[in-house]
């Protein structure tokens, strides 16, 4: 009997911490993360087979994440899946905006590294 494979789940970030962190700690948790390097690349990624839900960095040196967030949200193929976005400390404007965009939830990155398995 073969194993199943480990869900997929999409890590978009172009900064080191927290995003590669949250890579491995869902490694450790069993899951597949898929690392997605670039806003334009998001919704190719998310069109895939498989991801459960998508962690999202609000805070990228290039492109906008906004943009990106309501590209998924205006798909029939993406819209479904659930956004987890996050940033360092994010401000009550950039909450509202990101959840205005599509994200299902914003977090701080630190909160969603040690909360994960219970937002999962």
């Amino acid at each position: 009997m073969t194993a199943n494979p480990a869900p997929v789940v999409l890590v978009a970030h172009d900064r080191l911490m927290p995003g590669a962190s949250l890579a491995n700690r869902l490694r450790e948790l069993g899951y597949a993360p898929r690392v997605v390097g670039a806003l334009g690349e998001l919704p190719a990624a998310a069109r895939e087979p498989g991801p459960l839900f998508a962690l999202v960095d609000l805070e990228w040196d290039a492109g906008d994440v906004m943009l990106a967030l309501r590209g998924l949200r205006a798909e029939a193929a993406t819209a479904h899946l659930p956004v987890l976005a996050f940033a360092g400390q994010p401000e009550e404007s950039v909450r509202e905006a990101a959840l205005a965009a599509g994200a299902t939830l914003v977090a701080a990155g630190d909160a969603v590294g040690r909360q994960l398995p219970q937002l999962i």
